[in-house]
């Protein structure tokens, strides 16, 4: 596979299921525009058809599909008919649908600071008063921006629900009031902070979910309505915090797991789009959730009293939808670069529902444990040049303390054995 054959790959990711149809966001390299493309496609008997184009967030109900494209969000029926509801000239951050399809709770950003990379004959100067004044993904921070929550229904109508300074995210929704993850801290704070909020939408009134938690990274709502799953951290390592499990049972709340790491999976060179969700609601007393263990992905089933290990196998799970006792995932190796499975619950076996790049073929790496100086054990990877004989070696060193190599798909280290090298990839302590 030549270097300019990475517009050949196909990265899959947010597989969504409506009505026994399966969509997903596929990306791959527009080499015309030199960008990253992602599109809306659905799969039938391994034909991919698209339907929309330059998409993000892709999610769905039990009655339509939901995804911004162009900075609006689009509502999708099974019978392909798309509805823009919203008409905004401000950022979309978030959004989220109503269980019944109806409607959307958004958050926008508001900011009329000018661009700062205008081209100017004289250098541009910006005044700030506060320590954080740059953040990744968004570069030089605005300090008179602020943040709305609006609801949009299929019928047209918008109307603002919350007006804040600090950044805020629409988590999930119901038809009666929203899940809202909320920033507390300012920018002049050591460590940002953020807490679980309920928005009334009758009252408007905004209702914190008491936990003793820094930061909170998702969450969803139960069927009942009540209960709510979110990931989040606590403050106890300033500099790298492990996410854990939470369940809130509509009065208190409680770890529901915290063994493993639910946020940090391997890196990989091919991923465009984000996972939406780490954790997922079967019923009311049973939920999905992922986790990275040494370089891999685990799936578990949990409840308020059990969490029964599914799935544990060298591969990089990027996300997951469940339909009748079916679970779609969105998975990669070190040999396959993306892929949709199938995962039975009953039986727990998987199958290959979607190969996005069945026609390329890549070796697999082999992976082998150390142990450190200290007596740990130490994950690595070894990855073999793709020619007769010996060949000299690659070692990768990868950046920390969030950073990982595992079982997942690396166009770049498959470049370097198809020239020759051996490729050695591990996850030092330290």
């Amino acid at each position: 596979m030549g270097a300019t054959q990475l517009t050949a790959l196909r990265s899959l990711s947010q597989p969504v299921i409506l009505a026994g149809q399966l969509y997903a966001a596929q990306s791959y390299v527009d080499d015309i525009a030199n960008d990253y493309q992602t599109d809306l496609i659905s799969i039938v008997n391994q034909t991919v058809t698209t339907l929309a184009t330059n998409i993000s967030q892709l999610t769905a109900t039990e009655h339509a599909l939901f995804y911004q494209q162009a900075g609006q969000v689009y509502r999708r029926t099974g019978d392909g008919q798309a509805t823009q509801l919203t008409q905004t000239s401000h950022k979309i951050v978030s959004f989220a649908p109503a269980p019944d399809g109806t409607k959307i709770v958004f958050a926008v950003l508001v900011s009329d600071a000018e661009a700062f990379n205008t081209v100017s004959d004289r250098p541009q100067v910006r005044h700030y008063t506060k320590r954080r004044y740059k953040a990744d993904g968004v570069g030089f921070i605005d300090e008179q921006r602020h943040f709305e929550v609006y609801e949009a229904t299929i019928a047209g109508e918008t109307r603002r629900l919350l007006t804040t300074d600090l950044p805020v995210q629409v988590a999930d929704t119901t038809s009666e009031r929203a899940l809202l993850i909320a920033q507390t801290t300012t920018e002049d704070a050591d460590e940002l902070r953020s807490a679980l909020q309920w928005l009334e939408f009758g009252t408007g009134d905004i209702t914190p979910i008491v936990a003793e938690v820094a930061e909170v990274h998702e969450a969803t709502i139960a069927p009942d309505r009540r209960q709510v799953l979110f990931i989040a951290n606590d403050a106890r390592y300033p500099n790298r915090r492990v996410a854990s499990l939470y369940h809130f049972d509509g009065e208190a709340t409680t770890i529901a797991f915290d063994q493993e790491e639910l946020l940090e999976g391997p890196d990989s060179d091919i991923v465009v789009q984000n996972q939406t969700r780490h954790v997922r609601w079967l019923d009311n007393d049973t939920w999905l959730f992922e986790t990275g263990f040494h370089g891999h992905t685990r799936v578990y089933q949990g409840s308020a009293t059990t969490n029964q290990l599914l799935l544990d196998t060298p591969q990089y799970l990027q996300d997951f939808a469940i339909s009748k006792g079916t679970v779609i995932l969105a998975q990669q190796d070190t040999a396959h670069p993306s892929q949709l499975l199938a995962l039975d619950l009953a039986t727990q076996a998987t199958q290959i529902v979607f190969d996005a790049n069945a026609t390329l073929q890549f070796p697999r790496a082999e992976k082998y444990v150390f142990s450190s100086e200290d007596g740990s054990p130490v994950d690595g990877w070894f990855l073999a040049a793709q020619s007769e004989g010996p060949a000299p070696v690659v070692l990768y060193v990868h950046g920390g303390p969030h950073g990982a190599y595992g079982d997942a798909f690396f166009w770049e280290f498959q470049r370097f054995t198809e020239a020759g090298y051996n490729v050695v990839f591990t996850n030092p302590h330290g």
